[in-house]
């Protein structure tokens, strides 16, 4: 049985555009929609408490044992272009081509429901991310829209059943494939 372990932002304090919600509801909402996916398709779950911290999660992740590990976050545009941007982001650490195909494969999924699906990237990283380059399993850090963009926010709060189950896909697509 694959297992996968699903990381939600706890960044409460990133409010989305309009005030209503921030980054670590709605990526615990997102969490809440993809478990029953996952345990649907035959693929054990286990997810990072909602107050622990990155350097937690890891362990915890690592403990586990996954065949993948999923972080969930929303983004936001730095001040001199707040609001501007768009597009979920899929990140993978540099070194590992588990990850990338990982985040290739999501992508895959998410750009058949994002509005503008060529606004949809697949972003190698070094080692800004701890949740890429410290769990043991190839990892994804998935942004899925701009918080902080009307349209995306919206886009996110709407869809979360779509996003959910577009990442389900796009994971199950990548373990398939191993």
């Amino acid at each position: 049985m694959s297992k996968v372990f699903i990381s939600p932002s706890n960044q409460y304090f990133n409010r989305y555009y309009d005030n209503n919600g921030n980054e670590g509801l709605y990526m615990n909402l997102l969490s809440d929609v993809m478990v029953p996916y996952f345990l649907l398709n035959g693929i054990e779950t286990a997810r990072r408490d909602k107050n622990s911290t990155v350097a937690e999660a890891i362990s915890e992740s690592n403990i586990f044992r996954p065949d993948l590990h999923i972080a969930l976050h929303s983004n936001a545009s730095p001040d001199e272009s707040a609001g501007q941007n768009t597009g979920p982001e899929i990140y993978y650490f540099t070194e590992s081509k588990d990850g990338k195909a990982a985040a290739e494969a999501i992508a895959d999924e998410i750009a058949k429901i994002y509005p503008n699906p060529d606004n949809v990237k697949v972003i190698p990283v070094r080692n800004e991310l701890a949740e890429l380059s410290r769990t043991t399993a190839p990892s994804v850090y998935v942004e899925v829209a701009y918080h902080d963009n009307p349209d995306d926010s919206e886009w996110i709060v709407n869809n979360l059943d779509a996003i959910g189950r577009a990442i389900v896909r796009g994971t199950i697509n990548y373990l398939d494939n191993q």
